[in-house]
Order: C-alpha cells, then structure tokens, then sequence
C-alpha cells in the first residue's frame, strides 16, 4: 500500500499548545500517482502522537519522558481496501474513501458514527482542510475550483474558481483555515496565502517567500505542524525541526514546540524500533456496535425474580445482578451477565464495579471482617490478584489505568489494566496528584517513609531523598518544607527539572499597595489603601513598580515581589516606578496594615 500525508486544523488544544492550529492527514495516492510516493508515511496525530502506516493499517506512536513508544490508548487500526487518507481530529480518527469518510472512536465509548458521504466530484487527494469529527468540514481543490463544505449546512458548498499554480504537484497543507496553505514538493517548501479577488471574483494564492524553506540532503518526506515546526523523515528515522524568527534557521525542536514548557531537544524518533516493541494497549480504536437499549431493557426485566432478586444495567452492554442475602445479617453477593444473558461474573462478589475504558471489573470478595479487591476482564478472567485491602482511583480524566494500592500497612502503585505492579507495597503512604499524572496514571507522586516525604516517578524510582516535612502538590510540581526552609520543585513528565528556595515569609510591615503581574516581571498597582504609607507616598494606581530596592523585578517572581515591599515594622523601602514618560523614586516607610 502507498501513502502520503497531507494536513487539517485540528482542536482548539491542540493548537494552544503548538501555538497555532496544526494539521494532520494520510493521503493514500490514487494509482496515477503510486510510482512518485514512498511505501511509508508518517504524520501528527493530537496530543504529541505520530501517525504511521504499514501494512495497510495505521499505527500510533507517542512521545513519552524516556522516549518513543506505542500509544497505549489504542491498537492499529486496519483500513480499508479503497481508503485514500486516514484524518486524526481529538479522539476521532476518519478513514476517507473513495465514496464517504467513516469515523472510529478511540475513546472507545462508541465505536463508530454515522458516515459521510462524499460527492463524486471531489477528489479526496486535493483536501487541503478539514475538522473531522462528528459534525464534518472540508476544504477542496477540485479542478481549479475551491469548495467548501459548511459545518452548518454539510448539504450545500461554496465554489470560487482558484488560481494557484503555485500547488500544482505538491502536497497541500492547511494550516490556518484555507486561507494559509504550506505546499510541500519533494525537498521544499513553499507558504501561500489564499486571498479573494472581487472582479472578477476568485481565489488567488499570493506566494509567501519569508517561509519558504528547502529540506536537509537525504530527505524523504516532510510533515508539517506549524509554519515554524517541521518533522523530517529520513529512511525509518524523523527528525523534528523549529525554525528561530530571529536568524531564519532551522534548528533541533525542543520541548517547547510541544507544549509551550522548557526542555531538551524533542529526541529522534526510530520507526523500526518503536514498532518492534510489544503492543501494551488499553483499549482498542474501535468496538463491536452497542447492543440495542429495547433488547437489553428486556433481558433486565426477564431475569426479576426468575433468576436473581435484582438486575439492573451495568453500562452499553453489561448487567449487574444479585443473589438474596442469606439470613437477616447475610450479604447481598453480585455478578455480571453479558447482552445475551450469559454469566460473565458469578454473583459471589460483595462489590463490583465496571471500567469501561480499560475493559476491567474492579471487584471484592469478603475475607472474616476485611474486602479484598482486584480486577477480572470482560471474560471474568481475574487479571490482578484479590489481594489488596483498599484501592484509591487518581482523578484526571477519570480514564486512568492505575490505582494507589494498600497491602497491609504499606502502600503502592498499580497499573490495572495491563496489568503491572509499577512501585510494590512498601511505603507508609503514596499520594498521587491527578495534575502531576497523565492519561495512562504515568508521572511523579509523593511517598512517606517513617515520617518524611520524597518524591518518585511513577515506576517507582525515587527522584529526591526522603527528607522533606511536608510536600503539596502544584500544577508544576510540588512545593515541600525541608529543616525550616521552604523548597520548589518543578517537574516535567518522570522528571525533576528545576529546584529551588522559596522567599522567607514577609515581614509583617506592609505599604498598603494591591498589586497586579499582567506578565512575567511586569508589576502594576492594581488599588492603593486609603490612609496607608504608599497614599502619603502619592503612588497612584496605574504605576508600574521597576525596582524594589536593588532588585529588578523583572529578576522576581510575584512571591517574591511581594515579599521584597514587605518588611519589618517601621523599615523603609525603596520603590523605583515608571508613571507614564517619567521614573520616580520613593522611599516608602512600612507600618500596620492589619486593621485597615
């Protein structure tokens, strides 16, 4: 099979966190064109994934902390015999053909919507833009015509004649709507942007020659995220490129073109040594159709009391039913029938709950006065022991394949779905911040030893000694109190990328000033306090303060500003502040701000 990618914007969040709306497409070539097209593609996918396609199905590769992998949250998806492009778009993936687009759910929800017909006339290599979800959206270019078709109304189009001999024989990448095209040839690139003329009225490409860029010596292919973000094949190996505004040159991609942090070189990625490794999936793409909700309701209705003395529904395909409790103190047992009635789980369980996005029952059986939790699969195949006396699920997108897990007295972590104890029980207590974790349960937690607290990845190496009085979890990492002194730690993925030393808490002298940080090491006085020291000061709201003492605020965070104006009872400190075209100075006397 012969492919080749094309693009279309993708999600709102995908393109804040690339900075501008990405795209992405496989473009499987009609015959005319199979000799000028390479036997593999690659592609992004959302969410930091790569599509690739061999063998006439479509896999997915992610970016993780310790490299490249598989994506664990679906299988490779086998296409069509007539698919001409397969479109990644949020959690849906659209297989075009030659006569309608199908679309799979990799959320695993449901497993297919509604088709979409495609009109004759269209030819699907000539895409140029789309947003492929379940309400569908196309840009065309179709024999020197522009169609569009609206996402209001998908049965009607819009067609300008277009003039653009700029795209013919290349590879069309919309990047932002159909207006800005990257027209990829063999080892160039070009940027156009799509302009209306009123007389007479059509579509005309107007060449962009600023972004115009040509591909390193041996070169494959080319894959466009962003005008200024490039990945670049070279036989099973990509490169990833950004281009620096300032010197117009093409440089190492790092971190930051994937999610707007800090970081290291976005690494290599290896096609042939990514797919040799084990599939280690959640779910896959796709699933058989939910069965139907008339026929399920009946079989619930059938089963009261003829079989169990209670049923209800457990999801799109599952019933949970129960046993009578045995004597007046007996406890009510629960198990798990299929769509058809069959017995998946025996009614011998005292808790039973279902996961739909792993395919797991998390289950219990009682033991003297104790629960003693695992997990089965949908076959009732028990997949982790009922050994553990407690299981706490994290929060994030409520998908997670982990839990934390307490055998006896000691803690630890794992992941239920594959399943895979990651940290084993040996730790007083482990706590695991959803915003520190990703969708599979993978980044850092905190964990307690004989009273002190250290920080450890997900697989259970520890990245700091146990030697902090307290950890809380941030955004970025976790704040922690070490002999007295206050320390931040900001992570990134399975990592410790940044330490340092908070501010010591501020004095209790204040100068009575609200202050706002529009940006990073910009402070403006937001409000001033009626009667306090910075009124008989004259500042006035609108200042923006550049200095306090000799300390350039641009060099401190909100923290510490704060801290650095606060001070001792009756100290004085020095404000440098812009007002307008002036710098003033003013030496400020700190006092009691409590009663005001």
């Amino acid at each position: 099979m012969m492919i080749k990618f094309s693009d279309f914007p993708l999600v709102a969040r995908a393109a804040k966190a690339f900075g501008a709306a990405l795209c992405v497409s496989l473009v499987l070539p009609l015959p005319a064109q199979a000799a000028d097209l390479p036997a593999e593609t690659f592609g992004p996918l959302p969410r930091q994934r790569i599509g690739v396609v061999r063998d006439g199905r479509l896999h997915c590769l992610e970016a993780a902390d310790s490299g490249w992998r598989r994506c664990r949250s679906w299988q490779a998806l086998a296409l069509p015999n007539d698919a001409r492009r397969v479109l990644g778009n949020e959690h849906v993936i659209a297989v075009v053909r030659d006569q309608q687009i199908d679309f799979y759910d990799e959320e695993a929800k449901s497993s297919r919507v509604d088709p979409l017909a495609l009109e004759s006339g269209w030819r699907v290599q000539d895409m140029v833009n789309g947003e492929y979800s379940t309400e569908p959206g196309a840009t065309l270019r179709a024999d020197g015509q522009l169609k569009a078709r609206l996402t209001a109304d998908p049965d009607s189009n819009v067609t300008l004649p277009l003039d653009c001999p700029q795209a013919e024989g290349r590879r069309v990448f919309g990047l932002l709507g159909a207006r800005l095209w990257a027209l990829v040839g063999p080892t160039d690139l070009r940027v156009v942007r799509l302009q209306v003329e009123a007389e007479p009225r059509r579509m005309v490409c107007v060449s962009l020659p600023e972004g115009d860029w040509s591909a390193p010596a041996g070169t494959d292919e080319i894959s466009v995220y962003a005008l200024d973000f490039l990945a670049v094949r070279s036989g099973a190996t990509i490169r990833f490129l950004s281009r620096d505004k300032s010197s117009h040159s093409w440089q190492a991609a790092r971190q930051s073109n994937w999610d707007g942090s800090k970081g290291e070189p976005i690494a290599d990625l290896n096609l042939d040594a990514v797919l040799a490794q084990p599939v280690r999936t959640i779910r896959p793409v796709s699933e058989p159709p939910p069965v139907d909700d008339k026929a399920m309701d009946a079989l619930v209705a059938g089963l009261v009391p003829k079989s169990y003395a209670w049923a209800e529904r457990l999801g799109q395909r599952f019933v949970l039913v129960a046993q009578a409790p045995q004597g007046a103190e007996g406890e009510r047992l629960f198990g798990v029938l299929d769509e058809h009635g069959r017995e998946i789980l025996a009614p011998v369980y005292a808790a039973v709950e279902h996961h739909e996005q792993t395919g797991r029952f998390k289950v219990a059986r009682r033991v003297g006065d104790a629960l003693r939790w695992g997990f089965t699969d949908e076959q009732g195949k028990v997949v982790v022991p009922l050994e553990y006396d407690a299981m706490e699920r994290i929060s994030n997108n409520g998908d997670e394949p982990t839990v934390v897990v307490r055998k006896g007295e000691r803690w630890g972590y794992l992941d239920f779905a594959t399943p895979q104890v990651l940290i084993e029980p040996a730790y007083d207590h482990l706590a695991v911040d959803s915003v520190l974790t990703d969708g599979y349960g993978e980044g850092v937690l905190k964990a307690e030893r004989q009273g002190k607290w250290a920080v450890l990845d997900t697989d259970g190496q520890a990245l700091t000694d146990f030697v902090f009085d307290r950890l809380e979890g941030r955004a970025d990492g976790y704040i922690g109190t070490q002999d007295g002194q206050g320390k931040w730690l900001r992570v990134q993925g399975k990592r410790i990328v940044e330490t340092g030393l908070l501010p010591p808490p501020p004095g209790p002298g204040g100068v009575g000033m609200g202050l706002d940080f529009p940006e990073a090491g910009v402070v403006v006085v937001r409000e001033v306090i009626p009667g306090s020291p910075a009124v008989k000061a004259r500042i006035q709201v609108g200042d923006r303060i550049l200095q306090v003492d000799d300390q350039q605020v641009t060099k401190l965070n909100p923290q510490q500003t704060i801290a650095a104006i606060r001070g001792a009872l009756g100290s004085v400190v020095r404000l440098v502040i812009q007002r307008g075209e002036r710098r003033l100075t003013f030496k400020v006397k700190r006092a009691d701000l409590s009663a005001r």
